[in-house]
């Protein structure tokens, strides 16, 4: 169990396994060990047809959560724009690596039930904290 990547976009130096070691630290942390998570890299036309889909916005973004409520073995799925994620990288100036185990790690909060919409974005913060600290060792925030 733990992390399935299907790389559509093809993207090349993908920090494989450390995205499969945020996924199971977060898992394992949240109450969620042996579940699955899929992730999805794709381009924006894709990500733009899913968020068009199914949360009625008709435009690109850079990552879409999909829980599966009352799985025992699936927690969700995760879908990511490379095309939108390169973008931001060179905006922040990180690499494109960095970034999508930022959007990887974004997805997986939604998928622990957090919601950082809400008034109070006071869970979502302090996890996004607790995670960057245990997997990239830094107090750098998610915003993007």
């Amino acid at each position: 169990m733990g992390l399935e990547i299907i790389n559509e976009f093809r993207t090349s130096n993908l920090p494989e396994e450390e995205m499969k070691r945020l996924v199971r630290s977060v898992l394992e942390s949240e109450g969620h060990r042996g579940k699955e998570v899929a992730l999805l890299l794709t381009n924006d036309v894709a990500i733009q047809r899913f968020n068009r889909t199914y949360r009625k916005l008709d435009r690109p973004t850079d990552v879409l959560a999909f829980p599966m409520a009352d799985d025992e073995e699936i927690l969700g799925d995760i879908a990511i724009s490379v095309e939108t994620a390169e973008r931001q990288a060179a905006r922040v100036g990180h690499p494109l690596e960095t970034e999508l185990k930022f959007l990887l790690l974004h997805g997986l909060l939604h998928l622990c039930g957090y919601d950082h919409h809400e008034k109070s974005r006071g869970p979502w913060e302090e996890k996004e904290r607790q995670y960057l600290d245990l997997v990239f060792g830094s107090k750098q925030s998610l915003a993007s």
